[in-house]
């Protein structure tokens, strides 16, 4: 087992961030992906709202995780669930659509890893002022592959140590 300085590097998780979605386990692990002919992909990594976890802030505000600003509140705990579908689905379309025409011209769109809400400028989305802070031309990506493979080169063993050991998260 390697040293946790060296697991925590940033080259280190972002090629386990590369191998999460360019390996075979990826395929494996998320067996859904191996019943369609076409692979369906939405733009950055964001989470559809509630698909994996619910947050239940002090303010008995609904939140699809931890992760995400308050600002982002998607329904309510009172006497009663108040959660309006119609207008979550409203918004994330949005997001998603608008996202989308940047992350089609992105390189690493199938391995973006950015949520969304954490984007720092998500209130600038829709206009020409937005830039995605994970965006990479071809320039960019192509050197972003350079590091991967030349840190895999120097540490030949991390491969297996990500693929065997490593455990991540979306």
């Amino acid at each position: 087992m390697l040293d946790k300085t060296h697991n925590m590097s940033p080259l280190f998780r972002e090629l386990a961030n590369f191998l999460k979605y360019y390996s075979v386990s990826f395929y494996t692990s998320n067996v859904l992906s191996l019943l369609h002919n076409v692979e369906k992909r939405l733009p950055t990594n964001t989470c559809l709202p509630f698909s994996k976890k619910i947050l239940l802030t002090t303010r008995n505000e609904l939140l699809p995780c931890e992760i995400i600003s308050q600002k982002y509140v998607m329904g309510k705990v009172d006497k009663d669930v108040i959660i309006d579908a119609s207008e979550i689905a409203r918004q994330f379309n949005f997001y998603y659509e608008h996202f989308q025409k940047k992350c089609q011209h992105c390189y690493v769109y199938r391995f973006c890893g950015l949520c969304l809400f954490s984007s720092n400028n998500l209130d600038k989305l829709g206009t020409e002022e937005f830039v995605c802070e994970n965006f990479h031309n071809q320039e960019a990506f192509q050197i972003k592959l350079h590091h991967i493979f030349s840190f895999l080169e120097k540490h030949p063993n991390d491969f297996f140590e990500v693929i065997e050991k490593v455990v991540i998260t979306s």
